[in-house]
């Protein structure tokens, strides 16, 4: 009997010391492309041994999936081509699918050259109320060699950042009545005129600044409230005075926070725009401020707790104990009674149906099954006599979406499916 045990825990070791780790090598890894340009990625399945696997058909994708930023880079499946219709950094998934149709997938970052610039016009949102002290907003629309056009406000951070650190990019002033630091922001020194060169490489625009003495002496900052629940917005107003008490009108106003979180294991965290409402996210005492030049002014504002919690109660549950559970939707069947869909994953293509009338007494009273892994969506229509299910894994690779007769949930039935171009599958469906 030891023998035996020791025998199988050998065989078992034997295996696991056989069993090879895999990957997808692609000549997707570290590719660069030009917008409009074509490739035809070559991928395999190299195991641990440095020999090739198994690997039938392979497939690419958008990681961005259904969005529209997925757009960046198209796929032409017929030809096996990719081409590049976007600048920046994108995420192209490999999946390699083996001849029992198991898969092994891998993500490439693959880059898009921006087009070189031809032509740069320099603008700013305050051009005329630009008063020392302040910060000078830029913004910028280039023009590339494609005649595409893209305005970029430099204080845009996402906005900049990915244009930006893809360009090499400088500023000079025409004298010292304006000062640029090393992350090219621009402050406004003293009071005359001035101008800004911004080079992009070999292409430059200029952009003449006129810098008004500060006529603010005072500022108060007033507020709807100083005490408000996280998540609650709160209306700051600075008001302006001259040196004779006047108030002043159209003043460019700049807004910050700082704050410190009631727990000491959490981080005050908010968010103040350019019109003074601010949001508090995690309770706290905020310190709000307001500045034009060298004149500021603060307040304090408590940020407390939302407290919204009520108790919850098991009224019944629906078991399905042998597979998880998808997703679910409850509707009114046509007969008035309340019903319930659910859908599996990772098990074998099965839909249940519940009447859920009575929640302390759920009822499976149907099911389906169809050829799939995962039944991802289950959606049904107002009405209540049309459910549509989405799917995931079918054997043949026909995919897609089942349409299925719910007019008695007690004995539903497939109408028909659609899978043409879906057969990677579906995830969320929705019913118009």
């Amino acid at each position: 009997m030891k023998f035996l045990k020791l025998l199988s825990l050998s065989l078992f070791l034997f295996k696991i010391g056989f069993a090879q780790d895999k990957t997808i090598v692609s000549d997707l890894e570290n590719l660069t492309l030009d917008i409009g340009q074509l490739f035809k990625p070559v991928s395999k399945v190299i195991l641990s041994d440095g020999s090739t696997g198994d690997c039938s058909r392979i497939i690419y994708y958008n990681k961005k999936g259904v969005f529209s930023s997925a757009k960046s880079i198209t796929f032409d499946r017929s030809e096996g081509t990719l081409k590049a219709n976007e600048p920046g950094t994108h995420e192209i998934v490999a999946v390699c699918i083996d001849s029992e149709g198991k898969r092994l997938s891998k993500t490439f970052n693959v880059d898009v050259n921006y087009p070189k610039i031809k032509k740069i016009k320099l603008s700013t949102n305050n051009k005329e109320k630009i008063y020392e002290g302040n910060y000078i907003k830029l913004i910028y629309e280039i023009t590339d060699e494609l005649d595409n056009k893209r305005v970029i406000d430099y204080w845009n951070y996402e906005n900049a950042s990915k244009y930006f650190s893809k360009v090499d990019v400088s500023l000079n002033s025409s004298n010292e009545k304006i000062k640029i630091d090393e992350s090219n922001n621009i402050l406004a020194l003293e009071e005359g005129n001035s101008s800004i060169v911004v080079f992009f490489g070999e292409v430059s625009a200029r952009i003449d600044l006129k810098i008004k003495k500060n006529p603010v002496t005072k500022l108060d900052l007033v507020s709807d409230s100083y005490n408000a629940r996280s998540g609650e917005v709160i209306n700051f107003n600075a008001i302006a005075f001259d040196k004779k008490n006047n108030q002043l009108e159209n003043i460019p106003i700049e807004f910050s926070f700082t704050g410190k979180s009631f727990d000491k294991s959490n981080s005050a965290s908010g968010l103040i725009l350019e019109d003074g409402r601010f949001v508090g996210d995690v309770p706290g005492k905020y310190v709000i401020s307001a500045r034009i030049g060298n004149i500021s002014t603060s307040k304090i504002v408590n940020i407390f707790p939302r407290n919204v919690k009520r108790e919850i109660s098991s009224v019944g549950k629906g078991l399905v104990g042998d597979r998880h559970t998808s997703d679910f939707w409850i509707f009114e069947g046509i007969d008035g009674g309340d019903y319930g869909v659910t859908g599996t994953w990772g098990a074998d293509g099965t839909a249940f149906f519940w009447d859920v009338s009575d929640p302390s007494n759920i009822k499976k009273i149907d099911s389906i099954q169809v050829d799939a892994r995962t039944v991802n969506d289950v959606k049904v229509s107002q009405d209540g006599k049309i459910c549509v299910i989405s799917r995931e894994g079918a054997s043949n690779r026909k995919n897609g979406m089942i349409i299925i007769d719910v007019s008695n949930p007690r004995d539903v039935k497939i109408i028909s499916e659609y899978t043409k171009n879906l057969t990677g599958g579906v995830h969320n469906v929705f019913i118009d």
